[in-house]
């Protein structure tokens, strides 16, 4: 996992090995019912927001790799919203 700050509340995460995109903002109402992966960084990104409203919060961009197979039950979604 890597991350790069951005000047804007937005948060674009990007799954190197998928090659997908989930972008959203920093917001402490963000719907997190998402389908997929995109609903872990959003769910760590609302507990944040909601955990400190008296704050202006700044976006990041973050890219990630796994070489741990999806869906195989080793907590590969515990360990990403960690790492996030």
């Amino acid at each position: 996992v890597n991350f790069a700050p951005r000047i804007d509340n937005k948060i674009v995460v990007k799954s190197l090995d998928a090659n997908e995109v989930v972008e959203f903002a920093f917001d402490e109402n963000l719907n997190t019912n998402d389908a997929g992966w995109g609903k872990y960084p959003k769910t760590a990104a609302r507990r944040i927001a909601q955990n400190f409203t008296s704050r202006k919060l700044s976006g990041l961009e973050i890219n990630f790799h796994s070489d741990l197979p999806p869906a195989a039950g080793v907590s590969s979604s515990s360990a990403f919203v960690v790492a996030i």
